[in-house]
């Protein structure tokens, strides 16, 4: 949560969505337009913010929270595709008695878990002009990798591609293993186009074992039902892979869209559900062809 204050100069250290502040119509003759984002180093909201907060003009805070804002660069994939679920969910929270209440309370928890007045700038100086922009293309699906066909068995590994709230930097895991964000529900993109149905295996973590007896998901909005291996421990870790079947997208990236509980999202004290290799095998006579012609082509070659 953010926005609310009371020192004049909180602008010039915090963010505050351009959804949540408004300005006299002048303020664009004064300090210009939002600016092209390829030329400039800030996200241009912020680059707003900035240079109106830099001319000495004043922002004072409401002290009230009055808006919700689904930030679209702090969610994976979230150009993917346009749902309007997540605010179908709020508006009907908002719509029921108690969301006053809701909203003061959800203030507090901010305050104590330390994610209130947080959103400061980042060091601007250690990125190029157009950088950020471009990162934020990929972190909402903008920019995809190279959609390949699905032959054979093929294994993602976890890299530190921009992933928003959803997934954790993997220099922070120290290995393989890429650690859940604060979104409950963490996406992922597996960029191969298949005719036929796929098996897909999720190499999965956590630090209590009871957190991998099951895992919810849904695959390109679907909800799929997966098969949880037996738990097994290696050294303070827990690990089980999670198996499903699923139809892949013919000519766009399949999306997976993790559903986590709350022993397997992360909390002050302990780290979420993590994720290692995500392993995807073609199945059905497509497979069973391009097999055969493999062979064949294989037997003719030792003649």
């Amino acid at each position: 949560m953010t926005g609310i204050f009371s020192d004049g100069d909180a602008a010039l250290t915090f963010f505050f969505p351009p959804s949540s502040f408004g300005h006299r119509r002048d303020v664009t003759d004064r300090i210009g337009k939002w600016r092209d984002p390829k030329k400039i180093v800030p996200p241009v909201d912020a680059d707003f913010l900035l240079r109106a907060a830099k001319s000495g003009m004043i922002f004072i805070s409401t002290q009230r929270i009055t808006v919700q804002k689904f930030a679209a660069g702090h969610r994976y994939l979230s150009y993917v595709s346009h749902t309007s679920d997540e605010q179908e969910r709020m508006l009907r929270r908002m719509q029921r008695d108690g969301y006053e209440g809701y909203v003061a309370s959800e203030l507090a928890k901010a305050k104590a878990a330390n994610t209130f007045m947080i959103n400061s700038y980042p060091d601007f100086t250690q990125y190029e002009n157009g950088q950020l922009a471009a990162d934020s293309k990929l972190t909402r699906g903008l920019v995809r990798p190279d959609l390949r066909s699905l032959g054979q068995r093929e294994v993602i590994k976890q890299d530190d591609s921009p992933k928003a709230l959803d997934w954790c930097p993997l220099q922070a895991s120290g290995g393989r293993i890429r650690w859940v964000g604060c979104n409950p529900r963490p996406k992922l993109l597996v960029p191969f186009k298949h005719a036929g149905r796929a098996r897909i295996r999720l190499d999965i973590w956590h630090p209590q074992g009871d957190a991998l007896t099951r895992l919810k998901l849904s695959v390109n909005g679907q909800p799929v039902v997966t098969s949880i291996s037996k738990v097994r421990q290696e050294g303070n870790l827990w690990n089980a892979l999670a198996t499903f079947e699923t139809a892949l997208q013919r000519d766009d990236p399949t999306i997976l869209e993790l559903h986590l509980n709350r022993l397997q999202r992360p909390t002050g004290q302990r780290t979420g559900i993590g994720m290692a290799d995500i392993e995807v095998t073609p199945l059905g006579w497509r497979s069973a062809v391009a097999k055969g012609t493999q062979f064949i082509a294989k037997f003719l070659s030792t003649r």
